[in-house]
């Protein structure tokens, strides 16, 4: 958890265009504003490249067990997450610190 609140963990994965899996991402957001808005980024492109995607979204421990659930490792999970964003706002705050 990071700030107290609950994180809400996504992943998308995107097919070929005969529909076999490619591999995938995860994602940590602390709204689901912004988990949102990035499942809208992923069909967009799923769409204009004529392929499909698949999402997965849930709270930490729901959210590992349904891809351990589904052959997919804690371990290998965590080789897929995506490093957070940091807006050059908050960079700029924390250097002057």
């Amino acid at each position: 958890m990071k700030n107290g609140k609950r994180m809400i963990y996504l992943r998308y994965e995107f097919s070929n265009e005969s529909g076999k899996p490619e591999g995938g991402d995860i994602f940590e957001y602390v709204s689901t504003r912004d988990a949102i808005a990035m499942m809208s980024k992923a069909l967009k492109v799923a769409h204009g490249d004529g392929v499909a995607v698949h999402f997965t979204v849930g709270e930490e421990k729901p959210f590992f067990g349904f891809l351990k659930a589904g052959g997919l490792s804690r371990k290998y999970a965590e080789s897929e997450m995506v490093a957070p964003r940091r807006a050059p706002a908050q960079a700029k705050k924390r250097a002057s610190k």
